[in-house]
């Protein structure tokens, strides 16, 4: 049993049905000695050959002598930190796995739980000849389960046995003997994946097995943490090497250096096939598990772990992210309600983040449309706070506003947010609203969203505003483009209409990004880019942050992780590795491709490319480089244009559909107040009483008006 595991202990059950029991006579007393005991400690010092084994007249197990009583030494919890109520579920020799099983699934599943949403974790530790079973419901859970994280550990632990002679001369003798020991944590929660033993979610291997047997049909990779190898691999003889192994891979030795005096069967098991070991001594454990993982790390096990290296020397900048959208449709925006390190209802938290080798990640500060030519510029204001709020009360996360500032935070193991808005109907036509977002820390904006706004289309038909604007950029447009060139603001034309991605690519002085956008040559949806645009793109030396959206990655309800770097694959193609990056639009899509189902999963995405032949290079660029690189290159643009003053430009009242938006020549004249005109949020429809964009001082404007027309009938 371990100690400071905070396990439950609702498996008793099981604990005492598959428990070797004792001698009914020896029941209430711990192990009874009668008369002199004869104990036989089998173990000797490591360098000790040949090994030493019991004398003649007390081997164990034969005619005349009986186990009474067997009791193992409670153990440290080799998963510090657990969390109070994780499952435990003690493997014996004689254990049956249907019961083991059927228990635990139950409990995982919620089925017992009187929460009834299942518990998070469960623990399975074995030892001796219970390894093997052990190992085969951890397997069996992972199947049943799935997505589940994995982290194994391995240890030696002794095991007091007392055995009792039916013949004359010693009565009864203690045998103290030092076993393998195996627990394995599942978790449905991320784990550190730099951990030792750490093994990530299979829920990706029909997929790549129905690949691998495409590509190849002779491989037969292992991906277990304790998997297959040939008998000839047991080599080593030389105890120096082995010590040095166990320390290499962290495995833990035996408190009394001692070594095992009985053959023990150990049966691994693994996707492709089965075979036996016999353990002779305790190196043949040490070289086994560290063989194991050499094996891991040289099947297909070593992309991943390729992918992770690559990862932790570049981690990955993403350029879009609804988590803001979702805190406000959930909690409006209160953040003393959650916690943000884990959201697991939700796509995004801070322990995936940090999972998923995230280091910067631009948060969108997004509006629905129909809040366009009415409330939106507080709305944004709201959504902004919540993001700086968001990145300034963790201190896992920290608010930068250039690449200076995020390669500082990178240093500090700092995850950087970046704060963007998502639609240009955010700033109301505005171009002193757009200046103030950018002074409250917003670096990018996208040009449009569903929605038209006076000055530039999308790329939908969802919403009715402004449908007679044409495909070109007005002139107020191209003030918005300058004005965020001359701030160092990104131009984001994801959502915009091709012709619109056009004009605005013609018209920048600085490189753009497709912030959440994907090819249109492997899914036909508007909201992906054509061969033609993205020749443009390159010549702009912008970027195409890819997106994870199932309908955009597949044009289906359902996609997969190989569609989408399908995506990566073909626009590499067209225009280059150094025009690519992740803007992945988690928490803002209903669904995501298979395997792609959270921001932990990009590890995997990585994966996949690097069995496409990826190189590092292309990686590193694709992972942070080329977001790094048009960043630095829109705040040279901004430096040049220092000297520049800010526009002044006003868009033409006429050129606007604003009910709530007060004419000052009028009302300077009449003193009148436009309609009501209040954006119901939560019913998308337009209310009463009062316009948002109306002041305060609403009731005395009324009464002047009132006044003034009185004196004008009076003369």
């Amino acid at each position: 049993m371990f100690t400071g595991c905070g396990v439950v202990t609702g498996q008793n059950q099981y604990l005492t049905r598959d428990a070797v029991r004792p001698n009914p006579e020896l029941e209430g007393q711990s192990c009874r000695n009668a008369g002199q005991p004869a104990v036989v400690n089998i173990s000797s010092p490591l360098k000790q050959a040949p090994l030493p084994v019991p004398p003649p007249a007390l081997k164990l197990g034969q005619e005349g002598f009986k186990k009474v009583c067997r009791t193992e030494e409670d153990s440290p919890c080799p998963f510090p930190g657990l969390a109070s109520g994780v499952l435990e579920m003690r493997v014996k020799e004689g254990s049956k796995i249907r019961n083991l099983m059927g228990f635990a699934m139950a409990r995982m599943q919620g089925e017992k739980c009187l929460s009834g949403g299942g518990l998070r974790q469960v623990v399975f530790t074995g030892s001796g000849r219970a390894v093997t079973k052990t190992i085969t419901c951890a397997e069996i859970m992972k199947r049943k389960v799935g997505s589940l994280h994995q982290l194994t550990k391995l240890r030696y632990k002794v095991v007091k046995e007392v055995w009792e002679s039916s013949e004359g001369g010693a009565s009864e003798m203690t045998v103290h003997r030092t076993v393998p020991s195996i627990s394995i944590l599942l978790s449905k929660d991320p784990l550190d994946p730099q951990e030792p033993g750490y093994q990530p979610p299979e829920n990706l291997t029909a997929l790549w097995e129905e690949k691998e047997a495409v590509e190849s049909s002779s491989q037969t990779a292992c991906k277990r943490p304790l998997g297959p190898l040939p008998y000839s691999s047991f080599t080593h003889s030389d105890e120096s090497e082995v010590s040095g192994m166990a320390w290499e891979f962290a495995i833990s030795q035996p408190p009394d250096g001692s070594v095992f005096s009985y053959l023990e069967e150990w049966t691994m098991s693994s996707r492709k096939a089965v075979t036996s070991f016999s353990m002779h001594s305790i190196r043949h454990l040490l070289v086994l598990s560290s063989l194991c993982r050499f094996i891991s790390a040289n099947g297909t096990e070593t992309v991943m772990d390729r992918a992770h290296q690559l990862m932790t020397k570049y981690p990955l900048i993403d350029a879009h992210n609804d988590i803001a959208t979702s805190l406000r449709a959930d909690y409006h925006n209160n953040l003393s309600e959650i916690d943000l390190r884990n959201l697991s209802h939700l796509t995004t938290d801070i322990t995936r983040l940090k999972a998923g080798h995230v280091q910067a990640q631009m948060f969108a500060a997004f509006v629905l449309c129909p809040a366009q030519d009415k409330d939106a510029v507080r709305l944004t204001l709201e959504q902004i706070d919540v993001i700086r709020r968001m990145c300034t009360e963790h201190q896992e996360l920290e608010l930068v506003t250039s690449t200076e500032e995020l390669e500082n935070a990178e240093k500090r193991y700092k995850i950087a947010c970046l704060i963007s808005i998502e639609g240009g109907h955010s700033i109301d036509s505005s171009l002193p609203t757009l200046r103030m977002f950018y002074r409250l820390g917003v670096r990018s904006m996208t040009i449009t969203h569903n929605c038209n706004t006076p000055w530039a289309k999308t790329s939908s038909n969802l919403y009715t505003f402004y449908q007679s604007l044409d495909n070109s950029l007005t002139s107020f447009g191209k003030a918005v483009v300058e004005e965020m060139n001359r701030l160092g603001m990104i131009v984001d034309i994801s959502h915009t209409s091709w012709d619109m991605a056009s004009a605005v690519l013609n018209h920048t002085k600085a490189p753009v990004i497709f912030s959440h956008s994907s090819s249109y040559f492997i899914c036909r949806s508007h909201r992906n880019v054509p061969d033609w645009l993205l020749h443009e793109l390159k010549q702009n030396g912008g970027l195409i942050m890819v997106n994870f959206h199932t309908n955009f990655v597949s044009c289906k309800d359902k996609a997969n992780i190989f569609q989408v770097a399908d995506h990566f694959d073909h626009i590499k193609k067209v225009i280059g590795a150094e025009s690519i990056g992740f803007g992945a639009d988690f928490e803002g899509a209903p669904t995501f491709p298979q395997g792609l189902d959270d921001v932990s999963k990009y590890p995997h995405l990585i994966q996949e490319l690097l069995r496409r032949n990826w190189t590092e290079n292309d990686l590193a660029n694709v992972l942070r480089r080329n977001f790094l690189r048009v960043f630095r290159e829109v705040e040279r643009v901004r430096d040049q244009l220092n000297v520049t003053l800010p526009s002044e430009t006003q868009i033409p009242a006429n050129e606007v559909q604003n009910l709530c938006r007060l004419n000052l020549e009028v009302a300077r004249k009449l003193q009148q107040i436009p309609p009501s005109c209040t954006f119901n949020l939560t019913s998308g429809r337009t209310s009463s009483p009062t316009c948002r964009a109306q002041s305060g001082a609403a009731d005395l404007l009324i009464l002047a008006a009132v006044l003034l027309l009185s004196s004008m009938f009076i003369d």
